[in-house]
């Protein structure tokens, strides 16, 4: 049904009903920029794997290849390139570092926002709903771990990923399958988002649309992998994004429950609505069984492709919230056209002015405290001292929790400890190269090593480091914001060598 088809009492009235979800979405979006500006320029890690991100578009800058083997120097994470390019050449125009990262981050939730509008515009829902659509997923900032603006590549990939879905639904074929080759050069899993697309072109625009799609999708998408792996590095671009990660643990209590749970207690309302609809769907006698109409299908594919994917990766080992991303937007879209249908099947008065204020009850509960994520000034004085501590040492110095620390303390980076942990899995097919990594903690590679986390520590240590002097950051200063609450502690320093007998 769209806007022309819709009762006259619901189209007079939903002109002003929406107000109060649009109010409380601007409110949201205020909410949210006071946020994030409280963290974009601050020049330290607000989660810990930003810093080894930056690594990675450090070394593009540098000229230095990312798919390599395993050093003490550096290993790659288990994602594409295209963030870290993109990092890159926003290092060259501006000052390299966090806050251009971020930057990137932030556009693409931006656009995922804007994206999640225009699919509802798509299917006749009036602009009120539509804007709160955007709402309630900018809703989702804490829900998700807070990664909307983080040196991640989630960012990114939320806006290439949803707005090819928006394209498809458009039947640009052309931008649709351009963008999804760019999501896919993000994070390789959206290309499990071509196959709905596909088929979904065939059965409602025929075999020429289809043909359109695969072509401006599969063929530079597998143009892009050829080029990546025989160009880059060692021509271990495919190890690295399924060989590495298909031996990782998978925690099914995660996937089962545990990514379904989050996700309703994130957005419980349009999870209801949605579960309304397809009950009403199911019961109405009323009138014959009919099929979905064109974009109830496509939105019913693609989003509970979403919902799935994010519980999958989830379940994986070391999944965190951020990952409910691509799923919680297909709740806000999906809760909004499942609203929007009530409303139409139901034009009571009550219901039309119901809906909107459920939607804005629904943002209000969303609310965080923005103080509890924002930078502070003691979070700056002591990143500061950190720097200066670490530059004060002679020799290397191994930050395997924070290895941009040593970049800015005028150093050499060494590998991340995610990095590690993701090749040292037995079975693994990198897992040999970690023999070296700790061969070099036996030499004394390093002058110090800087701990956060003397639970979790790289193989090799405690065997030939021992600990010293405390990091004079004190206290919860310098805390990560978001996921591993790990901050400086202590360096370590090596072992005296045992006397020769």
């Amino acid at each position: 049904m769209t806007d022309a088809t819709a009762p006259t009492e619901v189209r007079g009235l939903a002109r002003f009903s929406d107000v109060p979800a649009v109010l409380a979405t601007a409110w949201i979006i205020g909410l949210l920029a006071y946020t994030v500006a409280g963290r974009l320029w601050f020049p330290y890690d607000l989660e810990w794997m930003e810093g080894g991100v930056l690594v990675h578009a450090w070394r593009v800058v540098q000229g230095q290849s990312l798919y390599v083997y395993p050093s003490s120097d550096f290993v790659p994470f288990i994602y594409p390139p295209l963030y870290h390019w993109l990092v890159a050449a926003a290092g060259s125009v501006f000052e390299f570092g966090y806050a251009p990262a971020r930057a990137i981050s932030i556009t693409g939730t931006a656009l995922a926002a804007v994206a999640a509008t225009l699919a509802a515009r798509q299917e006749g829902v009036r602009w009120g709903l539509s804007i709160a659509a955007a709402g309630l997923y900018l809703s989702t900032f804490e829900d998700t771990g807070a990664f909307f603006d983080l040196v991640r590549i989630d960012g990114l990939f939320m806006a290439l990923t949803v707005g090819a879905l928006v394209a498809g639904r458009a039947t640009a074929w052309r931008t649709s399958g351009l963008l999804l080759t760019l999501a896919f050069a993000t994070k390789h899993n959206a290309a499990a988002f071509g196959l709905p697309i596909l088929v979904w072109s065939y059965r409602h625009h025929g075999m020429a649309a289809a043909r359109q799609f695969a072509l401006w999708s599969i063929t530079p998408a597998l143009t892009f992998t050829l080029l990546v792996t025989l160009l880059e590095g060692d021509q271990l671009y495919l190890t690295y994004i399924l060989g590495v990660p298909a031996d990782h643990g998978f925690v099914f209590s995660r996937f089962a429950w545990g990514a379904q749970k989050e996700s309703f207690l994130a957005l419980p309302l349009t999870t209801l609505a949605l579960a309304v609809v397809g009950v009403l769907a199911l019961t109405d006698r009323r009138q014959a069984p009919t099929r979905l109409a064109a974009g109830s299908q496509y939105w019913l594919w693609n989003g509970g492709l979403a919902f799935l994917l994010s519980a999958v990766m989830r379940g994986h080992q070391g999944g965190y919230l951020n990952v409910l991303m691509p799923g919680l937007w297909a709740l806000s879209l999906g809760g909004i056209l499942a609203l929007e249908a009530i409303r139409r099947r139901f034009p009571h008065r009550m219901v039309v002015f119901a809906v909107p204020l459920l939607v804005a009850g629904q943002l209000v509960y969303e609310d965080w405290d923005p103080e509890r994520f924002r930078a502070s000034a003691d979070d700056h004085s002591a990143g500061a001292r950190y720097v200066e501590e670490v530059a004060a040492i002679g020799g290397e110095v191994l930050a395997p929790w924070s290895p941009w620390i040593a970049v800015q303390a005028g150093k050499a980076p060494a590998f991340h400890l995610i990095g590690l942990w993701d090749i040292n899995h037995a079975g693994g097919p990198l897992v040999d190269y970690v023999a070296p990594i700790t061969n070099d903690m036996e030499q004394h590679r390093w002058t110090a090593i800087a701990v956060m986390s003397e639970r979790n520590m790289p193989t090799g240590v405690k065997k030939f480091y021992k600990r010293k002097e405390a990091i004079g950051v004190g206290g919860p200063k310098l805390k990560p914001k978001t996921g591993w609450g790990v901050r400086p502690r202590n360096f370590w320093r090596p072992k005296p060598a045992p006397e020769s007998l």
